[in-house]
């Protein structure tokens, strides 16, 4: 006692807060409890992440303490297919990015059935983005119906739903 003056320092500078400060006490000792918050909405992962200390002063001496905050965040699509019409027997390659931290990974199917051939999926933990290509020859009869994507990590999901539609290679395509 007194209370004492709390200063958060990330980087080696101050962090605004927006808390409050509370001591209580016990036959033994004094506890000090010190609350901040930050908004999570739209927050910049790269600004809040990292290393922060915690400095009481007060007539007595300085205390600091050390603490880690990692912030993570649901998936969300950078890029995704459309619906598109494509001739039968052609090559394509679909490209689906996400982000999130956690970094997501990301799955295809078709209908209600999981696709994994012709899927490669790639990560970028710098960006906490994966970036998932599935190559594919169209058929008639098994491309006609929705698709969808999912990106997903341990805070979330989020899914994409387009078309592929396989047309006989003598038909001309609208364009």
């Amino acid at each position: 006692k007194p209370i004492p003056k709390i200063n958060w320092y990330k980087n080696d500078r101050v962090v605004r807060q927006a808390g409050k400060t509370r001591l209580t006490s016990s036959e033994d000792k004094d506890t000090l409890t010190a609350t901040s918050t930050i908004s999570t909405k739209d927050v910049d992962v790269k600004r809040f992440d990292g290393t922060y200390l915690i400095e009481a002063t007060n007539v007595a001496g300085t205390a600091v303490h050390e603490a880690t905050l990692i912030v993570n965040k649901p998936p969300a699509f950078v890029s995704v297919p459309e619906s598109l019409t494509i001739s039968e027997g052609e090559a394509l390659i679909l490209e689906s990015r996400a982000v999130g931290k956690p970094v997501p990974s990301i799955s295809w199917k078709r209908g209600s059935e999981a696709v994994t051939a012709g899927v490669a999926e790639n990560e970028d933990s710098e960006r906490w983005e994966a970036v998932s290509q599935m190559s594919r020859t169209v058929g008639v009869e098994d491309d006609t119906e929705e698709w969808f994507i999912e990106a997903s990590n341990s805070i979330g999901s989020v899914q994409h739903q387009f078309g592929l539609n396989g047309m006989p290679s003598d038909t001309t395509i609208p364009s």
